[in-house]
């Protein structure tokens, strides 16, 4: 990995690679740095961009997943161009999200808050997606120049999440279902910035519009991809040794240093269910070189 908005490192970090797989964090990105990024890449001389991103129209009107398209036609559009090409693995809600946005309030306050008028939602593995990325990755002839929406198997509401997340902390969790409105102060009194507030609110809105109730918003497409049904979100919470440290302890403002002895005590205090975390959460874009 490396930072993606140090133009200086893309030189560096490009020599040799054929392969670029990526996952942008999930920050207030700098105008032009994902163009400057993928131009550096064509200059380099990669032959594919795998991305993970959203290709449901359903989440356009959330300002990151308009960001999101708006890249992803940056790679579409220059298949005739250039000899870089592209595969676009979109996904749904992540079912990760819960525990590393609401982290703090779930262990905490024992509160699961949302705003999806106990409609179904669809999601989605962050395991899924990463089996289908080592899918395309490793085959990237049969799945160049192609896109892909990546769903969960069925809607599930999130009154039901928040049971599973009770057992998944060994505590009582309630559903505390707002407003729109209502949640985004909510995000505003956690101390969050007004860009991602405003994406977090927005990814409420998709969940209360029923959309993902119907079925036409889910797909084959992952079970085409890793040969298997997708996996549950009670699956997902029982397949600890996958999750990432932001996933068990979720997001906090407290400093590093705290924040890794937290970690640290966690792993030794966790109950017997919670298996030893391994790796670590992707922070930039990963470059993967192939001969």
């Amino acid at each position: 990995t490396f930072d993606i908005t140090n133009q200086e490192n893309h030189v560096m970090a490009l020599a040799g690679v054929k392969t670029v797989f990526c996952t942008m964090p999930h920050f207030k990105v700098p105008e032009n740095v994902f163009q400057n990024f993928v131009a550096a890449c064509r200059k380099a001389g990669v032959e594919n961009f795998v991305k993970v991103s959203f290709t449901d129209p359903a989440y356009s009107k959330v300002p990151l997943v308009k960001q999101h398209q708006e890249w992803d036609n940056l790679l579409t559009g220059y298949k005739v161009e250039s000899r870089m090409t592209y595969t676009i693995l979109g996904t749904s809600h992540l079912m990760s999200t819960p525990l590393i946005q609401q982290g703090p309030v779930l262990r905490k306050d024992h509160k699961y808050v949302t705003a999806s008028y106990a409609m179904g939602v669809n999601y989605v593995s962050p395991n899924d997606v990463a089996k289908a990325a080592v899918t395309v990755l490793t085959n990237r002839k049969d799945h160049r120049n192609k896109c892909y929406n990546l769903t969960g198997a069925k809607p599930i509401t999130d009154k039901e999440v928040a049971v599973l997340l009770g057992k998944f902390y060994g505590t009582e969790i309630e559903h505390v279902s707002i407003g729109f409105h209502e949640i985004e102060e909510e995000y505003k009194k956690r101390g969050l910035p007004d860009w991602l507030v405003k994406d977090m609110a927005n990814f409420e809105k998709v969940k209360a519009s029923g959309h993902e109730e119907e079925k036409a918003a889910y797909t084959k497409d992952l079970e085409g991809l890793t040969g298997k049904k997708p996996e549950s979100f009670a699956d997902y919470l029982e397949n600890t040794t996958t999750m990432t440290i932001q996933e068990i302890l979720g997001h906090s403002e407290e400093p590093a240093a705290e924040k890794e002895e937290a970690a640290a005590a966690e792993k030794e205090e966790a109950p017997a269910k919670m298996k030893e975390v391994a790796g670590a959460e992707t922070e930039a874009p990963a470059v993967v070189k192939q001969q």
